[in-house]
């Protein structure tokens, strides 16, 4: 994908090469179930009107909106039916925009520290979400992406009973 190349978004005219100053951030959040995307999504459009917030219920629908669409930060379940969340952050980390990542599970977050680590996720979080402590991840990983590209190479693990 050549520098520069601009990209048709539901928030306007993103470039690809995620030069997006005074713009939207674009947030992609991926999960299976409805109502957690539903939830997620409110959160965060409610939060701030600098945020632009897509979804997707598939890994397969999530790369494809991440390939037309420069992200700065994707939110995604470790759990779903047609790949999981390691398998699709390594996908997304071979995209030019390399959007931010956080990892959600209700299966506990120790046990993929090291993928985690590896692929460069900034965060992990536990299912159930309390909604402030998902706004507060949002926007610390928007942060760092926006400070050092996609933020800190080792993951930092919060649980549900933080």
């Amino acid at each position: 994908m050549a520098r520069g190349r601009k990209l048709n978004t539901p928030a306007g005219t993103l470039r690809s090469d995620g030069d997006n100053s005074g713009m939207k951030k674009m947030i992609l959040i991926v999960d299976d179930e409805e109502r957690v995307l539903f939830v997620l999504q409110n959160a965060l459009t409610k939060l701030e009107n600098n945020f632009e917030v897509a979804t997707a219920g598939t890994g397969e629908d999530a790369l494809r909106k991440a390939r037309d669409t420069s992200f700065d930060l994707v939110v995604t379940d470790m759990i779903m039916p047609d790949m999981d969340g390691i398998e699709f952050t390594e996908e997304i980390r071979g995209l030019p925009s390399e959007p931010a990542v956080v990892w959600m599970t209700a299966y506990g977050c120790r046990s993929f520290e090291g993928e985690a680590e590896r692929l460069g996720v900034y965060r992990c979080v536990e299912k159930p979400l309390e909604i402030q402590q998902f706004r507060d991840v949002v926007r610390q990983a928007i942060s760092a992406s926006e400070t050092n590209g996609k933020g800190p190479s080792d993951a930092e693990v919060i649980s549900s009973d933080a």
